[in-house]
């Protein structure tokens, strides 16, 4: 018999094992194109398929509205950066344009068809990654790890003990919140890094940003509020602030009346914060999914 876990009554189960388990270095660079296609056809299936409650379509179509507004920021950015560099253009800079409407998108079908079969889902494929993760590790055998670099297992490691640790009471997911945490400390993020090549780019174009732009800061900055920055100028990085605030903000706010949800809450909120000084997390669609889906089911969670 096939498990709970792994039967896909809702498409948007797969898109998590897509996150979890293709792994990086088989594919190389075209997994973050791999992603993002799997996941917007599996959403789109979701949203066809299964019924979506009247009351989430109006804040659907404010979150659509707010991703393809940044999406156009960004276009208005890479016109504006070409004064500055002329015309460099190529794939990777369509693909770049596109990226804020498919996670829009992604996000938007994500909060609508949440339910407890992507739960089942999402905790059972973030339990079978961080113990083989951990039997990689005993054996030696960082090279198969799922996530490369391994600061992004880390990352993930980290939210995923939260994830556990705070939103159930079952013994056996406080187990799973000691091996996250085993899988963190051999595997922690990097530094915090920064670069004042970059800040004297955005001094150059503080409005607009430099959009998709080809350019030496970009290939080595891990800072993400700084690359939000430099891709989209202050409009675009406003924006998806105040978005990221929003979502802060609805998460504590369900929490409240549960001093140990909202603990949690408070940490995870703090994890994410962090991991965007730390390096482009959430410009990895593979991490972006992944936390988007564990902060979905803590908001469901938390409210049920």
């Amino acid at each position: 018999m096939i498990p709970v876990a792994l039967r896909l009554h809702n498409p948007m189960s797969a898109v998590v094992w897509l996150a979890l388990f293709v792994p990086g270095h088989f594919l190389g660079g075209r997994l973050g194109l791999l992603l993002p296609a799997g996941a917007l056809l599996l959403s789109g299936a979701a949203s066809l398929t299964l019924s979506s409650p009247w009351e989430t379509r109006r804040p659907g179509r404010q979150a659509a509205g707010l991703f393809f507004l940044l999406a156009l920021l960004d276009a208005v950015s890479y016109a504006y950066s070409t004064a500055f560099n002329g015309i460099r253009t190529g794939a990777g800079d369509v693909w770049a344009l596109s990226r804020y409407p498919v996670a829009g998108a992604f996000t938007v079908y994500l909060i609508q068809h949440y339910d407890e079969s992507v739960r089942k889902s999402l905790e059972t494929g973030l339990t079978a990654a961080i113990y083989l993760s951990l039997f990689l590790l005993s054996i030696g055998a960082r090279s198969w790890y799922l996530f490369e670099p391994a600061g992004l297992l880390g990352c993930l490691s980290v939210l995923a003990a939260i994830h556990f640790l705070f939103f159930s009471l079952a013994p056996l997911r406080r187990v799973h919140a000691a091996a996250s945490a085993l899988v963190v400390l051999f595997n922690a993020p990097p530094v915090l890094t920064s670069s004042r090549e970059a800040f004297a780019y955005f001094g150059r174009s503080p409005v607009f940003g430099w959009g998709p732009a080809l350019y030496e800061p970009m290939s080595t900055l891990g800072n993400q509020y700084l690359r939000w920055l430099l891709r989209n100028g202050v409009l675009g990085a406003g924006l998806i602030l105040i978005g990221l605030c929003l979502v802060a903000f609805r998460l504590l706010r369900a929490s409240w009346d549960d001093p140990h949800h909202l603990l949690g809450a408070a940490l995870f909120l703090g994890v994410v914060a962090g991991m965007l000084m730390l390096g482009a997390f959430l410009e990895d669609f593979r991490i972006f999914v992944l936390t988007a889906m564990l902060i979905a089911g803590m908001h469901a969670g938390v409210r049920s």
